[in-house]
């Protein structure tokens, strides 16, 4: 379809959309949650996966072996087992109560390392979900040190937090022997499952059936083993909502790219809990492209990094992170607009050498303004996702 066609589908895309969630069709992770479909009814879907990241939020250490459904229907401690946003994370676990899906899910295993000595935020949760191990990597969550590990992603390539997150998937393959597994993560567990699947052993390659990127960052070239990246990436499945900016960072051109639909309007797309999900089918609910915003940050960071020193990197992490601290955003659920347009403000309120620092970032962010914009404009106009549209 050339753009106009592509234009006129989405609006009418659109349309059908809330038509179709107006009519129950389409749901939310905290909806599907209380899913109640036999798998003989609805196979494995990515509305499983969706759920089970959201999840990967929460703490089970004190819950080895216990079923989902089990877990929702006790009388647990809500801050204790959900410290990331409370409310919305324990409203998913305790819908589980009611699903005879995904309440059958049993935690095997759980990583949660926290080390504020080498910048370590790290949450890995092991689930058995019927003929297959769901190994799911937790994103950034209410600690400030995960805001440093994204910043350093792009700096450094390779985190403490990868290295144990290898570890641990090489661990429960030798453990757990008799299914293949699924390797998933949000946002910056995304990145640690592409990671993880990339640099495991070969012999576990081999059993990992899908790898799930959730609107993750990808990895520094040479940061991966070259040739198990080579061997997994035609399992790897990248999915990212309209509007993205953490799926965008060091973006490479994937072949299953996939841009689903969110009911948010804005950056908070990044949220799992307002993508789209088709119920009949269990998939989220595909979209037609990428958001000119979401190619304007891809594209900006491309020609950026190769022009920063490391110095500079590190630099800008620490001035990014004290703004957003100041703003009162210490995780991703703090981001409101109000706290969105402080940001500037509070750029300029911090002292001269950092001032001058970001004067000088943001002189050259404007010098590539023009071929950055005829880039993701071009992108914008002529490139389509994997699987786009829902008409």
């Amino acid at each position: 379809m050339n753009p106009r066609e592509i234009k006129k589908a989405a609006k009418l895309d659109k349309k059908l959309r809330r038509k179709a969630y107006k009519n129950g069709k389409y749901v939310t992770v905290t909806d599907f949650a209380a899913f109640s479909a036999p798998l003989s009814e609805l196979p494995f879907c990515e509305a499983d996966v969706a759920t089970l990241c959201q999840l990967s939020y929460c703490h089970f250490d004190s819950f080895i072996g216990w079923q989902l459904i089990e877990i929702a229907s006790s009388d647990f401690d809500e801050t204790a087992v959900a410290p990331y946003i409370t409310d919305l994370n324990a409203a998913v676990l305790r819908n589980l109560a009611s699903s005879a899906r995904l309440g059958t899910a049993r935690v095997l295993e759980v990583v949660d390392t926290f080390d504020e000595t080498v910048s370590c935020q790290c949450g890995v949760t092991l689930f058995d979900f019927a003929d297959r191990y769901i190994f799911v990597c937790r994103g950034t969550d209410e600690k400030m040190i995960g805001w440093y590990e994204d910043f350093d992603l792009v700096i450094k390539g390779t985190l403490p937090s990868h290295r144990v997150t290898v570890d641990a998937l090489n661990e429960f393959m030798a453990k757990y022997t008799d299914k293949p597994f699924v390797v998933a993560g949000h946002s910056k567990g995304g990145n640690m499952a592409l990671y993880a699947s990339a640099n495991c052993a070969e012999t576990n390659q081999d059993r990992i059936e899908t790898v799930y990127n959730l609107d993750g960052p990808g990895l520094l070239d040479g940061v991966a083993d070259a040739d198990g990246m080579k061997r997994i990436m035609p399992k790897v499945v990248k999915i990212c909502p309209e509007l993205s900016f953490f799926g965008m960072i060091l973006q490479k051109d994937e072949p299953r790219l996939e841009v689903v639909y969110s009911h948010a309007k804005d950056i908070t797309q990044h949220d799992l809990l307002k993508w789209q999900i088709d119920k009949k089918t269990g998939k989220l609910v595909r979209a037609y492209r990428l958001s000119h915003a979401s190619h304007t940050v891809r594209r900006t960071i491309e020609r950026m990094l190769p022009k920063l020193s490391e110095q500079d990197l590190l630099y800008m992490r620490d001035f990014i992170v004290s703004v957003m601290g100041h703003a009162g955003i210490f995780v991703f659920n703090d981001i409101t607009a109000k706290r969105l347009l402080a940001l500037p403000l509070k750029c300029f309120k911090q002292p001269g050498k950092q001032r001058r620092f970001m004067w000088r970032i943001l002189f050259r962010v404007i010098g590539n303004a023009i071929a950055v914009q005829k880039l993701s404009t071009k992108d914008y106009k002529t490139y389509l996702p994997h699987g786009n549209g829902n008409v």
